[in-house]
């Protein structure tokens, strides 16, 4: 089996997760929208809000282990688009790529240091990991602009 069959494997299980992922999202940002809203509504029910901040952050730290192999689907868009004829979509496509495959490799870190893999900085990982994030956003626009201009 060659790398790029590999890739394509990597590629296909990714894919069947993203409903999953969904799923583990909606749970996350589901429970961190109740504890806000019950904080405000009852604040003395400490050990609810506390129970549901738990589920929040446990949610959100599975999610990041969820997204191990993301990055590879990046590399396979990286690799696809190298040869693009137009060198704005090249940038963009491929640029997004990098930044996007920045993101998660700092965003895996966070995860490590959160579960106590490795005593690195948890806030400066989760800084540069928000650039790349900002970053591939903003290429992303970038080619949707490009785009309608075309």
């Amino acid at each position: 089996m060659g790398n790029s069959d590999a890739l394509a494997q990597i590629v296909a299980i990714n894919a069947r997760t993203e409903t999953r992922d969904k799923f583990y999202r909606l749970m996350q940002y589901g429970s961190k929208f109740l504890g806000f809203y019950l904080a405000r509504l009852s604040p003395e029910r400490t050990e609810l809000l506390s129970r549901l901040k738990k589920l929040e952050e446990s949610v959100g730290t599975s999610r990041k282990l969820f997204r191990l192999a993301k990055p590879a689907d990046f590399l396979a868009t990286m690799r696809s688009n190298m040869g693009h004829p137009d060198p704005v979509l090249r940038l963009s496509i491929v640029g997004r790529a990098v930044a996007l495959s920045w993101w998660l490799v700092c965003d895996h870190i966070v995860w490590a240091a959160r579960v106590g893999l490795v005593k690195w900085d948890k806030k400066w990982w989760g800084r540069l990991s928000a650039r790349g994030w900002i970053i591939g956003l903003l290429l992303a626009v970038l080619k949707d602009l490009y785009g309608l201009l075309l």
